[in-house]
């Protein structure tokens, strides 16, 4: 696992666990937010606050613990077909969003934001060339 993706899983573990709850994709939405300055700049130009975030989060469902594993995996192919060296935190954050069942996209929409917007500005970020 990329040491990008292993530092913000650590850190969404940690949150999960500060808040008495099973680490989701929901909380992994939290710290991608406020540990990449590109992709809070993204959220933010699309009126995803970290206030929202937090308020999505919040009203995230409870999803399966191979959650936060299938978003790893889908990154890491997604990078693979993208010839990245290795997933990136955007990379993570795509996997999450474009997941419907997932807990940040679940509390996205029940906090009033619409993940497709976010999965399609990330993805527009993603196929640029390096």
């Amino acid at each position: 696992m990329a040491q990008q993706i292993f530092g913000a899983v650590t850190r969404a573990r940690e949150l999960a666990q500060k808040k008495r709850q099973p680490l989701s994709t929901a909380h992994l939405l939290i710290v991608l937010y406020q540990g990449d300055r590109q992709i809070a700049e993204l959220c933010n130009r699309l009126g995803f606050t970290e206030q929202s975030l937090l308020q999505a989060s919040n009203a995230a469902h409870d999803e399966p613990a191979v959650g936060v594993d299938l978003a790893i995996e889908r990154a890491q192919k997604l990078a693979g077909s993208a010839f990245a060296d290795e997933p990136s935190a955007l990379h993570l954050l795509f996997s999450i969003v474009r997941e419907p069942r997932s807990a940040a996209s679940v509390g996205l929409v029940s906090a009033g934001l619409v993940p497709d917007r976010l999965s399609t500005a990330l993805w527009d970020v993603l196929s640029r060339p390096q």
